[in-house]
């Protein structure tokens, strides 16, 4: 079996994950290899199978939360707060690195940014790779979506935006997911004319929706609120 850590952790931490993995891995290899082991031959086995069975139902009934931040400010404890007032039992933040969406270097480096966001409430602090964390809104997004998702413990997510109009958000991310022949149209021509895509696409929305819409899809934190709800559709995630 082999062990494979990703880069970019603290050495004293990386050598404890390895030496832990590969402890692990040899277990598992023993056991496979171990033709006299019944796994019901004795009350250990019988033990060891109600403890994976509890453990189970322990995690199944667990609400987990993933947040996605750029940065830490006054906001972060709120959202963390708030996101525990509905009963969440352990909150997973994604977070950028040193460098932020705009690609700009980060005020704090990331390991006190963590101990940061640790101290303010949350249980796992990841780092959103720099080529995402330093993208446009929809990589920026679905790079933290996808870890999200493929984490298989997250139940919801929790983000930040200028509106708390959810049915807006979900009309919208549902309508811009889909992309009708319309819009696209729309905001072709547009770009034709010469627009930034930002403005192209305010300009279509106006058009097949309303002024209220694209206005909403013009605030930069409604931004990313959309592409996170985006990024959920097109993976069809269960979060």
């Amino acid at each position: 079996m082999e062990i494979q850590i990703v880069p970019d952790f603290e050495p004293e931490i990386e050598n404890s994950i390895t030496e832990t993995l590969i402890t692990v891995a040899e277990e598992i290899d023993h056991k496979k290899t171990d033709k006299n082991d019944t796994f019901f031959s004795d009350e250990q086995g019988k033990s060891f199978f109600l403890i994976k069975i509890i453990t189970f139902l322990v995690i199944f009934l667990m609400v987990v939360i993933g947040a996605i931040i750029m940065y830490l400010n006054y906001s972060v404890p709120y959202q963390i707060n708030k996101a525990k007032e509905h009963g969440t039992d352990y909150i997973i933040v994604i977070m950028s690195g040193n460098f932020l969406q705009r690609g700009t270097p980060a005020v704090y480096d990331k390991w006190t940014r963590t101990r940061m966001a640790l101290s303010c409430g949350a249980d796992l602090v990841i780092e959103l790779p720099a080529i995402l964390a330093t993208a446009s809104a929809q990589y920026f997004a679905r790079g933290g979506v996808s870890i999200l998702d493929k984490l298989g413990c997250v139940d919801t997510i929790s983000f930040g935006c200028e509106s708390d109009d959810i049915t807006m958000i979900q009309t919208l991310s549902s309508y811009l997911s889909e992309e009708p022949e319309e819009y696209k149209v729309k905001i072709q021509k547009h770009l034709r004319e010469g627009n930034s895509f930002p403005k192209a696409r305010e300009f279509a929305l106006t058009e097949c929706l309303s002024p209220n819409a694209a206005a909403f899809a013009s605030s930069p934190n409604n931004i990313l609120a959309l592409e996170y709800c985006i990024a959920l559709l097109e993976r069809g995630s269960s979060i």
